[in-house]
């Protein structure tokens, strides 16, 4: 829900970015072999050249470079 929260308001310009698909999810082997999941939307064209900063420290910005995906989705 951390995520969540900052496309719908919780970042430092108080502003609605609209929710993208496909969503990227990696997962992290820990050293104590637990997991992590580290979960991705991707920023509107309208907000890509200047995304409002995250109120949350858990929240941060990423740049990717350009890339193709595909996506499927299951039954």
């Amino acid at each position: 829900m951390t995520l969540f929260k900052y496309i719908t308001g919780a970042n430092e310009a108080n502003i609605n970015i609209d929710m993208t698909t496909p969503v990227s999810t990696k997962w992290h082997k820990l050293e104590d072999k637990k997991t992590m999941m580290e979960e991705c939307f991707y920023i509107s064209e309208e907000h890509q050249a200047n995304p409002p900063k995250p109120s949350d420290p858990e929240v941060y910005l990423v740049k990717r470079p350009e890339m193709t995906v595909s996506t499927r989705q299951l039954p």
